[in-house]
């Protein structure tokens, strides 16, 4: 990662140009972690995030953008927990996994400040999000219970709304060209469903590092 912001700086330090207004675009690709925010989930275990697709950008002044995307994101969790048993029968562990696909569409508002090609920025706004597919998987750790793999999510909701946030850095070429560094969070404000294993409520996010180009 830190080559690529200093072949970034290197480049920028070459360009020399006058920054472009208007439209611009392009694609977008990220990869990152992801997990549920769910207080109730507490041993949580990181799925990779893979997301990409394409990227607009309307530039009203230098510094003032508008930029929306249409990515196909895959997401999710997987946590421990343990059921408790009785005098007949032990507790018994469990590992459980989410695996989500997505299509998201964000729409984010983005200021940017620099000179001379180079631009750092900060960006925000809602993504409007739609399910594609949803799958959970139940390992348990002895023959007590058959494990499941593979099932589709109960009540998953088609839709959710997510606030997308960030900061990173842009590079202007002299050829319209716009390339972009970004280190995004997602974080979901509706529920998607409930867990498996303890019927809580669950809700997305994930932390993504982007990297972007576009013409004008």
């Amino acid at each position: 990662m830190k080559r690529i912001v200093l072949a970034l700086v290197v480049l920028c330090s070459c360009i020399g140009v006058q920054a472009q207004k208007g439209f611009y675009y392009g694609g977008v690709f990220g990869i990152g972690q992801a997990s549920f925010n769910s207080s109730a989930l507490a041993n949580q275990s990181n799925l990779l995030m893979v997301g990409g697709g394409v990227a607009g950008t309307y530039q009203f002044t230098n510094y003032f953008g508008l930029t929306v995307n249409g990515l196909v994101v895959s997401k999710g969790t997987s946590a421990t927990g343990t059921v408790q048993g009785n005098i007949f029968n032990p507790d018994e562990d469990y590992e459980e996994t989410y695996k989500l696909l997505y299509a998201e569409v964000p729409v984010m508002a983005k200021l940017r400040y620099g000179a001379k090609g180079f631009y750092g920025k900060i960006f925000g706004g809602p993504s409007f999000n739609f399910n594609l597919s949803g799958t959970y998987d139940v390992d348990y750790k002895n023959s007590t219970n058959k494990d499941v793999s593979g099932q589709k999510i109960n009540g998953l909701k088609v839709m959710e709304t997510a606030l997308v946030y960030g900061a990173g850095i842009e590079v202007e070429t002299s050829a319209a060209g716009l390339y972009s560094l970004e280190f995004r969070m997602s974080q979901g404000l509706t529920g998607i469903a409930k867990t498996v294993m303890g019927g809580n409520d669950i809700k997305n996010e994930y932390f993504s590092i982007c990297l972007g180009w576009s013409l004008n």
